[in-house]
């Protein structure tokens, strides 16, 4: 292939911006996935996301994630009981992606197959600290934060928390 032909001239017609993100895969990713978990996240009463915990049931009496109480039960199950159980990006991406699967043993490796990311991705995303750019704590991260953060995911392929408003948006968000 030539030069001149790997070149795009103004005459060409060109996918819009619009066009791009929908089908591109940066780096590998993939988005139609992620775009599920992303638009699954946002439908959620605030109180339903957690960036602190996979799976946690607030009516248990442990605290955290405790993988002998999720022994049999489905992803869906684990996040849409009546109990008001919460979960973070990881457990979302579970029980919207993979809802009758059991809850495996390392949700947050599961997901990340889910979504396609690499090992640095998976860490940033749902272990985020401040060397990924998040200010705050995590059990801070409303819901709307962690959507702004995946739709920076969807349209550059990178995970970075330092975009997130700490000021304007609060837990309860």
């Amino acid at each position: 292939m030539s030069e001149e032909s790997l070149v795009t001239s103004d005459a060409q017609e060109r996918p819009s911006v619009a066009q791009n993100s929908a089908t591109a895969k940066p780096s590998g990713l993939n988005i139609a996935n992620i775009q599920k978990v992303r638009d699954h996240i946002a439908a959620l009463p605030p109180e339903r996301f957690d960036l602190s915990h996979w799976f946690f049931d607030p009516s248990a009496s442990s605290f955290g994630w405790n993988h002998a109480d999720w022994l049999g039960v489905t992803n869906a199950q684990a996040l849409h009981g009546s109990c008001g159980t919460c979960g973070c990006i990881a457990g979302h991406a579970l029980a919207a992606l993979a809802p009758d699967d059991a809850v495996p043993a390392s949700p947050g490796f599961a997901a990340a197959q889910l979504l396609q990311l690499s090992t640095e991705q998976r860490y940033d995303l749902f272990e985020p600290d401040p060397g990924t750019g998040l200010s705050i704590a995590r059990s801070d991260v409303s819901r709307d934060q962690a959507v702004a953060v995946l739709d920076h995911l969807i349209a550059t392929g990178e995970v970075d928390w330092s975009i997130i408003d700490t000021k304007a948006e609060g837990r309860d968000q």
